[in-house]
């Protein structure tokens, strides 16, 4: 009987779909073999006549749909094993080639019914499909009873003939999709991406019998990185190159079929974060449709969804763009959609069930597909289309598919093999290796008891190194400035959240910004993940060539960056209203993580002379004598060119910018002159302090008991402190240290009571607050702490750094150790404690903790001979430099 979805709960309605869904594949099954029927025709209109055709491909999701029908207790788990021994036993029987099914198999004979007049012999694709449900009910009875475990075996036998690297047509390093004995590699179809066929080349790679290497996937699906590449709807990116080239994504079942068993959460490679890619997929065909820029009938918030289905004229790989959508509709695209887009899922299952109801719902659940501005609405199914509705509802409520198929452990291998990384295999994994050079891939970790102090930092360094290699942009290989999105019209409507300004901002600001100032931390980082063999030489250096090579082409304002650049398209995006344009400071800190990269990759390969070349031009080309706008008393941090020099932003001292002095001065081409240096900022009234606080002097800057610690480390990461002292009387390895001392005294001191605070637990600095962003510090302490502050301070504070790094990984390691180190920052007075990461914060962590243990930062930038002469023309006094 017929129930109003608003009497329903979201939990009732969807159950509902699936156990109707669900009995396409039980009820609907064809008699002789149990297995999927290709389409139902409740109209008993079929134009082909191909009743009792069986769809192999539609099989596979069936046989997950029939796992989730014992799981939901649709049907007993007896009569789930009594059908899956049918099947098995059809297919132990049926025609197959080299291993591979067909696509088509008929019902009564087992034999092949071609799909087309050369497609008549083994299809791969829709193998892997039916294997992806084998290998899940495999799983699932693998330790049950006696005739459980034996049909375990059965199917473990079907795995092990399929013949992949048959298929590799005389040992090409690609798989193609068809074979036949008839005419052999007629049909001639390499599978290349992206599109639905990821998990043909992961089950080929995870094959127990006749795997094939890792060059095959690298060269043949990914096409030696062609596959790298992007589009765009609006605001949203997709970084795959989809086959066909799609101009806002392909059809949303690619973002579906292969990852009914194969989990993306947490699923990348060096190509793409798969579930970023899903889910931006979905949104994008969502908005599309919302949009709808065509005008269909219908369209709307709570009716959209484009993929191949049957269409008003035959067949049709709907999409959304002006050539592929159709005014039809597809139900299975948005509710397979409905892991990745719940609230949108549910409020089309929700209109289509109430008000579309009696047009589009059948014995086996929503119509394959429907048209309000053709009025066609035909009662019919397709097994490929049903199945992915319930086994991603399935996945969304209970994760049970995914959670059987990343079990196997063949799939872990193969996974490892292509160079992934997922939660399923983690640490267990043995990362990817560079062809000798060094490992590809770093393995996240968690919290491992009685690590010594050197072990420690170890792990500390390499996992939070992942930030800049897991999850730099894919396109330009920059770093991203946060691995969370906010809402934000400019970012400076984000950061005056803290301060209690309404936001109601409708863009964000997400995965394509990329900090300028946070690459160049990330090129450090780089080099320590080099030295201390986390990934190979050349395979950092071609990282870092992509970088360059990028930023050649992205927006540049008289050889200075902007803060922000969209890492896909290379272009501004704006930290505010007036700052559109070039920042000095940030350029600064990309030029010291690109100039230490030219003294330490000093091989003559090939690699690293034109990187060296790409860093040269890049520095003789930033003309930081533009920021003096003419003159010699002031160095604007900003220039525009819509807004020039309205930003009015004088470096002064002192703050996080000493660098930007330094290389200005530096500067082989446009350097800038002492005297400009003197005026903005030694003269400046904020640059000196002179007063003691808790019994400890504090040589520079105008806050009181100092500003946040940052002021100590961007520009010290490679400047070395240590002996260095100016004309005007300040020691920078007192300044350094007394700083750090004066903030781990004021928590310890903690005049605002709040909780957590004292000698293991300090370090008030710029990051992320319970609300906005802050530039924490005595002065504006809001009862949080930054991991970054305590850490980045090891050269100076070794011992108490230490204690607060031993009670950050294993008193709070449970709130805020993940897999890109520690979380940005918490506070324990607010039962905060963030998730998100910033590359302004990871970067500091790594380089001055390698400073700490090696010097290796400071030595690489110190002995470059534009530097010293530099800090000389400044007025430095440099200690003697060591062999």
């Amino acid at each position: 009987m017929w129930m109003h979805a608003q009497s329903l709960s979201d939990s009732a309605l969807l159950d509902l779909v699936e156990k109707q869904t669900f009995e396409y594949f039980w009820k609907g099954a064809e008699p002789n073999s149990g297995m999927a029927a290709e389409r139902v025709h409740t109209d008993n209109i079929y134009p082909e006549h191909d009743q009792s055709t069986i769809a192999t491909g539609g099989s596979g999701f069936g046989l997950m749909a029939i796992l989730a029908g014992i799981h939901r207790g649709y049907i007993t788990r007896t009569q789930g094993l009594a059908r899956f021994n049918k099947i098995v036993s059809f297919l132990e029987k049926a025609d197959r080639f080299h291993g591979a099914w067909p696509h088509w198999l008929n019902d009564s004979t087992g034999h092949v019914k071609p799909f087309g007049r050369d497609d008549d012999g083994g299809d791969l694709v829709e193998t892997c499909y039916l294997l992806q449900g084998l290998l899940c009910v495999r799983q699932y009875f693998q330790n049950g009873n006696p005739e459980e475990r034996q049909l375990a075996a059965r199917i473990d036998t079907l795995w092990r003939g399929v013949e992949f690297d048959w298929y590799r047509k005389d040992g090409q390093n690609v798989l193609f999709w068809h074979w036949s004995p008839s005419h052999g590699w007629k049909m001639n179809f390499p599978v290349h991406g992206y599109n639905e066929c990821l998990i043909l080349y992961v089950m080929a790679a995870s094959s127990p019998t006749h795997p094939v290497p890792a060059a095959v996937y690298h060269e043949g699906w990914a096409q030696n990185g062609w596959i790298d590449s992007i589009t765009f709807y609006k605001n949203d990116t997709l970084h795959l190159h989809m086959q066909g080239n799609p101009p806002h994504g392909g059809p949303l079942f690619w973002s579906q079929y292969s990852y009914l068993g194969l989990d993306p959460r947490g699923l990348k490679d060096q190509y793409a974060d798969y579930w970023r890619e899903n889910r931006t997929q979905s949104l994008i065909n969502y908005q599309w449709c919302v949009d709808n820029p065509k005008n269909f009938k219908g369209y709307g918030k709570d009716n959209w969804g484009l993929t191949a289905s049957y269409s008003v004229k035959g067949y049709a790989a709907h999409a959304p763009d002006e050539k592929n959508d159709l005014g039809v509709l597809s139900p299975t695209a948005a509710i397979s959609a409905m892991p990745y887009t719940p609230r949108q899922s549910m409020a089309a299952i929700r209109h289509w069930y109430d008000h579309l109801h009696g047009k589009i719902w059948g014995k086996y659940g929503f119509y394959d597909a429907f048209s309000e501005q053709a009025g066609w609405y035909p009662p019919r199914y397709l097994a490929i289309d049903q199945g992915p509705e319930v086994a991603m509802i399935e996945n969304y409520r209970s994760g049970l598919l995914w959670r059987l198929f990343m079990n196997c452990p063949e799939v872990q291998g193969g996974l490892n093999t292509l160079g992934f990384e997922s939660p399923w295999i983690g640490s267990a994994a043995s990362p990817r290796r560079d062809h000798g050079a060094g490992p590809v891939t770093i393995p996240a970790v968690g919290i491992i008891r009685g690590l010594t102090d050197s072990a420690l930092l170890d792990v500390v360094q390499r996992q939070t190194f992942r930030y800049f290699w897991n999850f730099a942009h894919s396109v330009s290989g920059l770093a991203r400035e946060r691995d969370n999105t906010v809402q934000a019209e400019y970012y400076w409507d984000y950061i005056n959240e803290a301060d209690g300004q309404p936001n109601f901002s409708k863009d964000t600001f997400g995965p394509e910004a990329c900090a300028i100032g946070g690459t160049g931390f990330g090129i450090l980082s780089t080099i320590v993940a080099v030295n201390r063999q986390w990934i190979g030489r050349d395979t950092a250096l071609r990282r870092l060539i992509k970088i360059v090579d990028f930023l050649t082409r992205a927006d540049c304002y008289h050889g200075i960056y902007p803060h922000f650049i969209n890492g896909a398209t290379g272009k501004t995006i704006p930290f505010g209203r007036l700052d559109d344009g070039a920042d000095i400071v940030e350029t600064s800190y990309l030029l010291m993580g690109l100039l230490c990269a030219r003294e330490f990759f000093n091989d003559n390969t090939p690699l690293a002379i034109y990187f060296r070349n790409r860093v040269t031009a890049m520095w003789s080309d930033a003309d930081w004598n533009w920021h003096s706008h003419g003159g010699d008393k002031r160095l604007y941090w900003h220039w525009s060119p819509t807004n020039d020099f309205d930003m009015n932003f004088p470096v002064y001292g002192w703050n996080e910018a000493l660098i930007t002095y330094v290389l200005s001065a530096a500067s082989p081409t446009h350097p800038i002159s002492k005297a400009l240096y003197e005026s903005c900022w030694v003269n400046s009234t904020s640059w000196r302090n002179g007063k003691t606080y808790y019994g400890i002097r504090l040589p520079l800057g105008n806050f009181d008991y100092g500003g946040p610690l940052f002021f100590e480390q961007y520009t010290f990461m490679g400047i070395d402190p240590r002996g260095l002292k100016d004309d005007q009387g300040i020691d920078y390895a007192e300044q350094t240290l007394n700083h750090t001392l004066i903030n781990r005294a004021y928590c310890i001191d903690n005049p605002k009571k709040f909780k957590g605070y004292g000698s293991d637990c300090w370090g008030l600095t710029a990051g992320d607050s319970y609300k906005g962003y802050v530039a924490h510090c005595p002065q504006d302490d809001r009862g949080v702490i930054q991991p970054t502050a305590a850490l980045a301070s090891f050269p100076y504070t070794p011992e108490y750094s230490m204690q607060a790094l031993r009670h950050f990984y294993y008193d709070l390691g449970d709130k805020i150790w993940g897999p890109y180190g520690f979380a940005d920052g918490f506070s324990e007075s607010k039962n905060w404690y963030a998730e998100t990461h910033l590359a302004i914060d990871e970067g500091p962590i790594v380089v001055m903790i390698e400073n700490y243990r090696s010097g290796l930062i400071w030595k690489l930038f110190m002995q470059i001979p534009d530097v010293r002469s530099g800090l000389e023309k400044l007025g430095f006094t440099l200690p003697a430099q060591k062999n």
